[in-house]
């Protein structure tokens, strides 16, 4: 359903506005960026007391498809996955042994996106997401393991947005840099809770360049 959407949407935005059989595709008006950055997470705190972890960094990376509906809005998807996951650690004394907590989290992430302009460099974002991932955790004590897991992470929808600059660098490319929120509750598949859902909610700064079709 999240895919047939954003396919119809992006199906209605690409006729190019004045044409007479309203079928015919302005490129010109297409952009795409890549991007990489640096985030951290705000994950739910019943998940980190549980397994002795303080919130991690990861860097994102992904891709991003806008088109340009009206000279100050443009309308578009995202993809975006975790170039390192993010890297929970944490440590606890427990029976007069030294233990360390380790987790990793992968997540990837769909999004609709719109972007409005405020000037002809800066804008405002908000997006729908899917987002869906893996966790991994172990708890050690030198050589010996005494817990490790690793689980799904079921999809769910939640939202993003944040601010961006962009600027050309030529006549058809850009470069710019974006800070984004991203909220978004999801369930582990195997892993039990006393609440179905758990807040994976983070934050990234990134960095992008592009260019127009």
């Amino acid at each position: 359903m999240y895919s047939l959407l954003g396919v119809v949407l992006m199906s209605v935005l690409v006729a190019k506005p004045g044409s007479s059989d309203g079928k015919s595709l302005d490129f010109s008006l297409f952009s795409g960026s890549i991007y990489s950055g640096f985030g951290m997470s705000i994950f739910d705190e019943d998940l980190l007391y549980y397994y002795y972890l303080d919130d991690g960094n990861y860097i994102p990376a992904g891709v991003k498809l806008m088109y340009q509906a009206s000279s100050r809005f443009r309308v578009g998807s995202e993809f975006e996955f975790s170039l390192m996951p993010f890297a929970c650690e944490g440590d606890f004394y427990q029976n007069g042994y030294a233990w360390e907590s380790e987790a990793k989290v992968s997540l990837t992430t769909l999004s609709i996106v719109g972007q409005f302009y405020l000037s002809d460099n800066f804008y405002v974002r908000a997006g729908l997401g899917r987002y869906a991932g893996s966790a991994e955790i172990e708890i050690s004590s030198g050589t010996y393991i005494g817990y490790y897991g690793d689980t799904d992470i079921e999809a769910a929808f939640g939202f993003n947005g944040g601010l961006g600059f962009e600027m050309p660098i030529s006549e058809k490319a850009f470069a710019g840099a974006e800070a984004i929120y991203h909220s978004v509750s999801c369930e582990l598949e195997e892993f039990e809770y006393s609440v179905d859902d758990l807040d994976f909610s983070h934050w990234a700064a990134k960095v992008f360049i592009g260019m127009s079709f």
